[in-house]
């Protein structure tokens, strides 16, 4: 809009010679490259901690969002790392001590019934052979000696797996889980610190947009901010002085209050005229044609604001 406004200007200018400027001065007037400042996502602006025309340094807080379900987020992504982290110092380590003091009691008691069943079955065997039980006595006596020594087996087994860290597969399920988590911690934290929006340049804040309470988005600005360096001088040039404004060119730009001028560089020149209708040109028509032009001030411009008006010629 601005643009179209300067366009606007300029042409008038140029077409019909407004403005009563001598030869070789340029009208034109000052644009400000603007920062709009929004958030990653959507939330309730909770506080605003700066007020239009704010001079801001760089790390600067500028407004905070709600963070409850952010915050809660965060909380739950620790809690489940933690857990992950647990279960993978449970599997390096292997069984808990109590957990092998229960498992070496079953297999102390199970080797006291293998014997008791073994001597069972050795008498069963002596009777047997004079006659003095039924064959069925020897079988029972039989088949509860090779249950006993089974679960001595099975007891050793279970003991033996217990004392060694888990395998090797599942512990590397385990890391992977903890990598898992600690990406989702990560991630949790990023989305609560975008809560908190701080300003990276060193300028001044232009208008606050929103109050808290409103709602604010990536599509909606919360506030401008013009940074310090951001200023810069539109002028129209007439089509035969184009030459002389090159990029890199020195000129002095001049205003209300400015004192001997501010010293500025081409910094752009439009490729093409903007503010005549592209039709075949007389040579009257072609000298009223103007080309906009860029400059930025070499130092320091405190005396210049946006929308303001200026003179423009060549450096000396």
């Amino acid at each position: 809009m601005t643009d179209f406004i300067g366009a606007v200007i300029g042409g008038i200018l140029a077409l019909f010679g407004l403005g009563g400027a001598p030869d070789h001065e340029l009208t034109g007037y000052v644009e400000g490259d603007y920062v709009y400042v929004a958030v990653p996502s959507a939330g309730t602006i909770a506080e605003v901690t700066v007020t239009d025309g704010a001079r801001v340094m760089a790390g600067d807080a500028l407004f905070r969002l709600d963070c409850t379900a952010e915050q809660a987020a965060v909380d739950a992504a620790q809690a489940r790392l933690d857990a992950a982290k647990a279960d993978l110092r449970d599997l390096q380590s292997g069984a808990r001590a109590q957990e092998l003091a229960v498992t070496e009691a079953s297999l102390r008691q199970a080797r006291a019934e293998l014997e008791l069943a073994r001597a069972t079955f050795d008498r069963s065997k002596e009777l047997r052979q004079s006659g003095t039980i039924a064959q069925s006595k020897l079988d029972t006596d039989q088949a509860a000696l090779t249950s006993a020594d089974g679960k001595v087996a099975q007891l050793e087994a279970t003991l033996e797996t217990q004392r060694l860290a888990g395998r090797e597969a599942r512990i590397d399920a385990a890391r992977e889980a903890v990598k898992a988590q600690q990406a989702e911690l990560v991630r949790a934290a990023k989305a609560f610190e975008d809560r908190f929006v701080s300003t990276r340049q060193t300028g001044l804040v232009d208008r606050v947009y929103l109050k808290p309470g409103e709602q604010a988005g990536p599509s909606s600005p919360v506030l401008s901010l013009l940074p310090d360096g951001a200023l810069k001088i539109r002028a129209f040039v007439p089509e035969a002085d184009r030459a002389e404004y090159a990029v890199g060119s020195k000129v002095t730009v001049t205003c209300d209050g400015c004192g001997d001028g501010i010293a500025a560089t081409v910094t752009w020149t439009a490729s093409q005229a903007e503010h005549t209708p592209p039709v075949i040109y007389s040579r009257d028509e072609r000298a009223r044609l103007v080309f906009a032009i860029d400059a930025r001030p070499d130092g320091e411009a405190a005396a210049l604001a946006p929308g303001q008006p200026v003179t423009v010629r060549r450096a000396p």
